[in-house]
């Protein structure tokens, strides 16, 4: 079998050219003569040269004028330098390792899968100290739901990273899968394009590299620059997701994409179905706090919710409904507030149930039309209320996703230090009048507010330990009812602390159980979705293929 490795250079890397050279000679020097590398130079000559000539016949050389990354590999296959099985592609800038027993590894498992898109898990040098150890990378199977959305780490899901290196079939390089309509989300929508065309992904268990990784690059014209103009205090190795110029691409392109080419896309003009108005409801808001065994936090969250109510008109009925599903102290905690504000607070004890039962519980009990949904170890601050009542009358929304500060509480004292960061989650989406989009993302975080009746005449909050509330605005999408974002003031905070979730204790792999469940709910919505397509006809032509 043959592998080809693609670099490309450019004259704007920040890592420099001497470092990606350095790269290719290594990658040379460790690989055998079935691997060789192709090197496409953003100039009108070849910017990485003098190679020794051992291996001459193993480089292939193009330059030119690039939109982007895939418009390079594309431009390198009509040259006929990519008469491959498999294309390794590796994240400009980053400083990796490659050798023959990682291109023999990947051979191999191609063997027995025939996968359209192969990565592995790796090591990763997290500091500059030359005597550093790297760190192990774990990625979560192939097959796993969140990884078919959003990839993650199984150690670290926090990261949405595959690491550095991806290997191609090459049945796959095409336009369809190297979208030059995508500038930064190069990866993501290589994957897109792979399981949109029936490829498979699959992940090589063992760790087959080490790399360091660069400071951002991004090859094709312009795109480096205008990265670091809106970026200049951000451009270190490690940056949020959140500062990541691909979020603008994941929903907006590549999965939207994604969803036409497997007949699983609704127009704008679905998304339009009113709520149901249940007159008997109160014009007030209902903030629904399940609880497990978080006796020494939720004090924080009642009184939080206790001075809203002293800031907000007092006309506007407010309650906040309590569902204890733990068995610690919570309830002697409580009551001297059921005693104190008996027509704010209201508690209810129940044993055994998922979060989304608890959610279920708690909105059924609520006298009000909207539904505020609140973590009993976050808190409100300012008004969360007023502006979110006008926007549900003058929208017509089923719900609205608002942003958040984030803080951190010290366990020994309860004293709250604020991070002075707003988490917009998905304001890349904002704009974008097809809520549809944003079932790609990790799930809009808090705060939440919902229409009951919305939320009944979606089935409710789904019988899941976690994920629940992301799982409720996809039943939601598929019903076309509206979603609408309040970006004005956050004024919900989410504390960070070494305590449980709402539903059982905290383990170390709560975020990867987390993730499958919601991305595993995900995926039996976009099934579903496929179905509504596939029955009504009017929806066919907004869609590249019709059908299972």
């Amino acid at each position: 079998m043959k592998a080809a490795i693609f670099f490309i250079a450019g004259k704007n890397n920040p890592n420099g050219l001497d470092t990606l050279r350095r790269v290719i000679l290594k990658t040379l020097e460790k690989t055998g003569e079935d691997a060789y590398v192709v090197i496409a130079s953003e100039a009108n000559t070849n910017l990485i040269t003098d190679f020794p000539d051992s291996f001459s016949k193993r480089i292939y050389k193009i330059h030119g004028d690039y939109k982007n990354l895939s418009d390079a590999v594309l431009k390198a296959g009509e040259e006929g330098l990519l008469d491959c099985d498999l294309l390794f592609l590796h994240s400009p800038g980053d400083d990796i390792d490659i050798n023959a027993d990682c291109i023999n590894t990947f051979f191999e498992y191609y063997r027995l899968t025939d996968a359209g898109l192969i990565i592995s898990d790796h090591y990763e040098y997290l500091d500059d100290d030359p005597a550093g150890k790297p760190v192990l990378q774990k990625l979560k199977p192939g097959h796993d739901p969140s990884n078919v959305i959003i990839p993650g780490r199984m150690n670290n899901p926090a990261l949405f990273c595959h690491g550095s290196l991806i290997a191609v079939s090459a049945k796959y390089i095409n336009p369809r899968v190297f979208d030059t309509d995508v500038n930064y989300g190069t990866d993501y929508a290589i994957r897109m394009g792979v399981l949109a065309q029936n490829g498979k992904i699959f992940t090589i268990p063992k760790p087959l590299y080490t790399f360091r990784r660069g400071k951002p690059f991004y090859p094709g014209a312009g795109l480096q620059d205008k990265f670091e103009a809106g970026n200049s205090a951000k451009t270190s190795r490690h940056f949020s997701y959140t500062q990541d110029p691909a979020r603008f691409e994941w929903g907006p392109v590549s999965f939207q994409k994604y969803l036409k080419d497997i007949g699983a896309f609704l127009p704008d003009s679905y998304f339009t179905r009113k709520v149901p108005v249940d007159p008997t409801l109160g014009n007030g808001i209902s903030f629904v706090l399940p609880t497990y065994n978080r006796a020494d936090l939720i004090l924080y969250a009642i009184e939080s919710v206790i001075d809203v109510r002293k800031r907000v008109d007092t006309f506007i009925p407010i309650e906040l409904i309590i569902v204890d599903n733990g068995n610690d102290n919570t309830p002697n905690v409580v009551a001297p507030y059921i005693q104190r504000y008996p027509d704010l607070v209201k508690y209810h004890k129940v044993f055994g149930m998922t979060l989304g039962g608890s959610r279920n519980f708690g909105v059924h009990r609520a006298w009000n039309r909207i539904i505020g949904q609140l973590d009993s170890d976050d808190v409100l601050i300012g008004d969360p209320v007023t502006k979110i009542l006008k926007q549900f009358e003058r929208t017509g929304a089923a719900a609205i996703i608002g942003i958040y500060q984030t803080a951190v509480r010290n366990s020994e004292n309860g004293e709250l230090t604020m991070d002075n960061h707003v988490i917009t989650h998905d304001e890349y989406l904002c704009n974008q009048n097809n809520p549809l989009l944003q079932m790609c993302i990790p799930g809009p975080g808090a705060p939440r507010y919902y229409r009951k009746e919305a939320i009944l005449a979606s089935g409710g909050y789904p019988d899941l330990l976690y994920g629940e509330d992301a799982a409720l605005s996809d039943q939601m999408l598929k019903q076309g009812f509206i979603i609408e974002r309040n970006l004005e003031e956050a004024t919900y905070i989410a504390v960070r602390h070494s305590a449980n979730t709402d539903s059982e204790e905290l383990g170390s792999d709560i975020l990867l159980r987390k993730n499958f469940s919601k991305y595993s709910f995900k995926q039996s919505i976009i099934e579903e979705l496929k179905h509504l397509v596939l029955c009504n006809t009017y929806y066919h032509k907004y869609n590249n293929r019709v059908g299972f």
